[in-house]
Parts: structure tokens; C-alpha cells; sequence
């Protein structure tokens, strides 16, 4: 595959990934604000939240997720080619993934073990975390359709 189909790919990926990064992180925090008296009010009204978070974090950001470590892992050699901003970029993307796995998982096991307020927000902040993923894979892809060189 030519460098500029590359580019141009990455390109389309980064725009994808920058609109479905900002459509989950807006609907994470747009919904959050107004549950938060019913988190607080009991422990089992929020056990529908995390079920809606869980099938939504699932559904649209599931394919997004594993697609965003095949750009991590793909961009790889690029990273570590080009040095500098590209090397410390794809680090923060590579870490970018784990945090809101461990926070998704973090999640679940606290409201199985002791389900409470602070408990059922552990899985929105996830998703949030994941719209933050998704525009910093956004960004990655964007910087190697950027940096590559056009023949």
C-alpha cells in the first residue's frame, strides 16, 4: 500500500475516532450530572445505570477499543522511528487504553462486592475515559497522516 493511501487512511480513521471519542465522552458526561442525586439517594438505583453504561460501553465502544490497540500496535515501529513527540504520544496512547479497562473493570467487581454511590459512578467515569481514549487515538492517527511523507 502506497504512503499516501496510508495517510489518507489514517486521516479517515482519525476522524472517525475523533467523532465517536467526543459522542461517548459527551454522553458520559452529559447523562452523569443529573444521576448523581440518585446514585447518592440509594445503592440499587444506580444498578440500572451500570447496566445501561455496560451494554453502551459494550455496543459502541467494544469494536473502537480493540480497533484502537491495532492502531497502537500497528503504529508502533512509526513511534519509535520518528522519536520525540510521535514516541511520547504513542506511549500516552498505549496507556491511554489501560486506564479505563481498569477503571470498567474496577467497576464491576466494586458493585458486585459492595454496590454504594461512589461504586456505580466507577463505570460511567470509564466511559468517559474511553471518549478520552478514542480522540487520543484521534490524535495518534492524525499525527501519522501528518508526519508520514507524501510520494
Amino acid at each position: 500500500m502506497s504512503q499516501r493511501l496510508r495517510s489518507i487512511g489514517a486521516a479517515l480513521g482519525a476522524l472517525v475516532y475523533a467523532l465517536a471519542g467526543i459522542w461517548i465522552l459527551w454522553s458520559f458526561v452529559a447523562t452523569l450530572p443529573p444521576l448523581m442525586p440518585e446514585f447518592a439517594a440509594s445503592g440499587s438505583a444506580g444498578l440500572g445505570a451500570v447496566s445501561i453504561g455496560i451494554s453502551q460501553l459494550a455496543l459502541d465502544g467494544g469494536l473502537l477499543a480493540i480497533a484502537s490497540l491495532v492502531v497502537n500496535r500497528m503504529l508502533a515501529r512509526w513511534a519509535r522511528q520518528s522519536g520525540g513527540r510521535a514516541r511520547v504520544l504513542h506511549r500516552t496512547h498505549g496507556w491511554s487504553i489501560v486506564v479505563p479497562f481498569v477503571l470498567f473493570i474496577t467497576g464491576i467487581v466494586a458493585v458486585n462486592m459492595k454496590p454504594g454511590p461512589v461504586t456505580f459512578l466507577l463505570v460511567p467515569l470509564s466511559g468517559a475515559t474511553w471518549g478520552l481514549q478514542f480522540v487520543l487515538t484521534s490524535v495518534l492517527l492524525e499525527a501519522y497522516a501528518l508526519r508520514t511523507p507524501r510520494t
